[in-house]
């Protein structure tokens, strides 16, 4: 998808969060074909010329090297994308992280640019909120302040982004209704989405 800020790199970190299990894919979603190449490389293509830093977060080493990309491997298996945004934001060189599951092919770039410009010192997150007005965690942006109030909730065995929303400081963006954000999570979601490319 082409934005109105081609040529830009905004000063901020990205990452695309490919470690989950694709349980109701039954396969690794990052890996599906999608006009010749990696749905994950597609997204990475998205991002890459608008972040000088885009990191990968995977549950194993080795899957998704062949992206040149750093990979942040989970130091514990299985424990959410919670987890590893915390890992995500330790490692990061920017204050602001932007991050997008592996599993959305078309990235709105626009709405992105405007998130970031909402993500000010004195918020901790801006997340956007989808069009039934629930929170979209994973297509987010992430100060690295909120690693003080998040780590805590973690150690005590929090696994839920939206449950940590309500200890900090968090500005939200209605999704316009023109944006559809085409998640694929199982084989009718890629099939449906591979017929209307």
């Amino acid at each position: 998808m082409k934005d109105h800020h081609s040529g830009t790199k905004f000063m901020a970190s990205a990452a695309i969060l490919a470690g989950g299990q694709s349980r109701r894919m039954g396969r690794d979603k990052g890996l599906l074909d999608i006009g010749g190449q990696p749905l994950i490389q597609r997204v990475a293509s998205q991002l890459a010329p608008h972040f000088d830093e885009l990191l990968i977060s995977a549950a194993s080493p080795g899957i998704y090297e062949f992206l040149g990309f750093p990979v942040v491997v989970d130091s514990i298996d299985d424990q959410g994308p919670l987890f590893a945004l915390l890992e995500l934001l330790d490692r990061a060189r920017h204050q602001r992280l932007f991050i997008a599951p592996c599993d959305v092919p078309d990235l709105p770039m626009a709405f992105v640019n405007e998130m970031l410009a909402l993500a000010t010192p004195d918020v901790d997150a801006v997340v956007p909120l989808n069009h039934q007005g629930i929170f979209e965690p994973l297509l987010a942006v992430y100060q690295r302040s909120f690693l003080s109030v998040a780590r805590p909730l973690v150690d005590g065995g929090e696994r839920t982004l939206p449950r940590v929303y309500p200890h900090i400081r968090l500005a939200t963006l209605a999704l316009p209704p023109e944006i559809r954000l085409h998640n694929l999570n199982t084989p009718a979601d890629y099939s449906a989405y591979l017929l209307g490319q």
